[in-house]
């Protein structure tokens, strides 16, 4: 992600998974981000997001309320030249 941050002006990130999120600021040090700690679904809500240790890369969503999830549209995004999204 560090890469396609700087080849941007502006991001917008999305990163339900704390730890991803933890990660994602440590590694890119561009400031032309905003990082969204929700997940992204149909309507407005919670959901659990099941994680594994033996592999950062894997996360789904799964039975749970620990994070909130809300509908794209719902940032009312008016200039955005990359929007980062893990799609399940």
């Amino acid at each position: 992600m560090r890469w396609l941050v700087s080849l941007f002006d502006h991001v917008e990130a999305f990163e339900p998974v704390q730890e991803h999120a933890r990660l994602f600021r440590k590694n890119v040090s561009a400031r032309n981000y905003v990082l969204h700690r929700v997940a992204l679904g149909e309507k407005a809500g919670f959901v659990g997001m099941k994680t594994f240790k033996d592999d950062t890369g894997r996360a789904h969503v799964a039975d749970g309320a620990d994070v909130e999830m809300l509908p794209l549209d719902s940032f009312g995004f008016d200039d955005v030249d990359l929007i980062k999204i893990d799609v399940e």
